[in-house]
């Protein structure tokens, strides 16, 4: 033949550094759709510097690998794969320090037990969630059905446990009440001894 070159060929694949604003985002991308998801809008920070690492030049994608059961946290520690298409670049583990982002409904004035959420102070504001003891609500704000059951300080945030549906009966209220078998029907009025929420069954007695 007529064929010429070099006795010897040397493939290399293209590489890159990986530097730590990348691997930031990469993290951050992969626990918002993991574990964040709704919550709110998912902000890390790693607590020890990254030493960047060469990594093929190619699209990358890290997955989570070990991650503590309550997820995300103010510190908590994770390990986890990059891959390049369906290639594992490598395994490593690091500290990182997690908030989460949402508007909130929070107590603009002091807030009373048995206030209606339209005619209470409330204003939103962006708060980070993972520094709450308990989940803050979301709720419709317009809504009249709904109430506070317990009073909420100026600043506070309005937690899911604070406000629920407003009571239709209270307790000692007489009402009317049906009694029905078959054709027969008897209506009585009838003392309420509990409050009780729509679609709630609660128990009454025949004053007389």
């Amino acid at each position: 033949t007529n064929w010429s070159g070099p006795d010897r060929v040397r493939i290399s694949r293209r590489m890159r550094s990986l530097a730590e604003s990348e691997l930031k985002t990469l993290l951050r991308d992969a626990l918002q759709e993991g574990h964040a998801k709704d919550r709110g809008e998912l902000e890390i920070r790693l607590l020890r510097p990254w030493t960047p690492v060469n990594v093929p030049d190619e699209p990358l994608e890290v997955r989570i690998a070990d991650l503590p059961a309550t997820g995300p946290s103010a510190n908590f520690i994770m390990r986890f794969d990059l891959m390049a298409g369906g290639e594992r670049v490598g395994t490593w583990q690091t500290a990182a320090s997690a908030r989460i982002w949402r508007e909130v409904p929070v107590a603009q004035s002091p807030l009373r037990r048995g206030q209606l959420l339209p005619e209470a102070d409330i204003i939103l504001e962006r708060r980070d969630v993972l520094a709450l003891r308990d989940a803050p609500g979301r709720f419709d704000l317009t809504d009249p059905s709904l109430e506070l059951i317990e009073n909420v300080p100026a600043g506070q945030p309005l937690l899911a446990r604070a406000v629920r549906p407003r009571p239709v009966v209270q307790r000692g209220q007489m009402v009317d009440g049906v009694i029905q078998d078959g054709a027969l029907s008897i209506n009585l009025k009838v003392e309420v001894l509990a409050e009780g929420l729509p679609g709630q069954l609660v128990r009454v007695r025949n004053p007389r």
